[in-house]
Formats: structure tokens, sequence, C-alpha cells
């Protein structure tokens, strides 16, 4: 399966990546998802639940970030 997110421009890119995109490579190593990262998108690829699942977290943080 494969989603892209858009983020906010509104969003701190750090607050929802991570520094060094650490958050996204935390989710993709637990969730056995992959990524793009680019300007206001991530692409996942990887398992159907696993994607969703990824897709909430990313969500999540995108809330916390605004």
């Amino acid at each position: 399966m494969e989603l892209t997110i858009q983020v906010p421009l509104s969003a701190d890119r750090v607050s929802v990546f991570g520094p060094a995109e650490s958050y996204l490579k935390l989710i993709r190593e637990m969730l056995d998802v992959t990524f793009v990262a680019r300007n206001a998108g991530v692409k996942l690829r990887g398992e159907g639940d696993s994607v969703n699942r990824a897709a909430e977290v990313i969500g999540e943080l995108v809330s916390v970030a605004q």
C-alpha cells in the first residue's frame, strides 16, 4: 500500500519529523514502512495496517506541531 500525507506549511517540520527526521526513522523501524519526505508531503509504503498506523502517528505529530 502507498499513501501520501500532506503536512501543512504552518506545521514546524522539525516538530513533525524530529531532528534529522528521527521521528520518521523510528516510525519506519517500529512499523516496517518506508517513507519519502518531500516539501509538504510524506509518502508512506508498506503493508496496509502499518501504513495506516504510521499515517495516524504522523497526523498526531502534525496536530501537536500546529
